[in-house]
């Protein structure tokens, strides 16, 4: 059988809303595909921006953290140079100390008597010497026992040396005042 069209301007509006319907599926796959790329350039600019910043933010980050560090280490040297400072401030006061208990041995001592060593262990003052008198090593004991850098003086030993009783090794011990350990 023949099919015979007797609406001819329905086939025409069919193939015209055929048309219509792909034109604009193509337009929206158009628009669809330049707003896609659009976003991806925007995107990756956006990223190279970040980055960019990022290796800023990092570089700044690593100064700063280069400067932290230099401060540090010039803190630490200004520390060792206040211990340094601190410790030759005892060197010395500890050097005036001894000078003065030398003095004040040197003041002491009578001329008949005389020093074969002086030792100190910690905070104990040990002298040991020789004299021709028994009482001039006592006289000897007494002026340093008023010595302010000292305390606690005692006669450790006493001995003839010789058998005429002319000769004596003595051996004191004292505490020394005065001195940090």
């Amino acid at each position: 059988m023949l099919l015979v069209n007797f609406l001819p301007w329905r086939a025409q509006r069919q193939k015209k809303a055929i048309r219509q319907f792909v034109i604009m599926a193509l337009c929206y796959a158009v628009a669809t595909f330049f707003c896609i790329s659009s976003l991806y350039l925007i995107a990756t600019d956006q990223r190279e921006k970040l980055s960019v910043r990022l290796a800023d933010m990092t570089a700044s980050n690593t100064a700063m953290l280069n400067d932290i560090k230099q401060i540090k280490d010039i803190q630490q040297a200004a520390s060792n140079l206040a211990l340094l400072q601190s410790q030759t401030q005892q060197i010395r006061q500890q050097s005036l100390l001894l000078q003065t208990l030398f003095a004040d041995i040197e003041l002491a001592l009578p001329e008949s008597l005389w020093l074969k060593k002086i030792t100190f262990q910690e905070l104990k003052l040990v002298i040991e010497g020789q004299g021709h008198s028994y009482l001039n090593v006592m006289d000897f004991q007494r002026k340093l026992d008023r010595s302010s850098l000292i305390s606690g003086l005692q006669l450790g030993k006493m001995m003839a040396v010789d058998t005429e009783f002319s000769l004596f090794s003595f051996i004191f011990t004292a505490n020394r005042t005065g001195v940090e350990p």
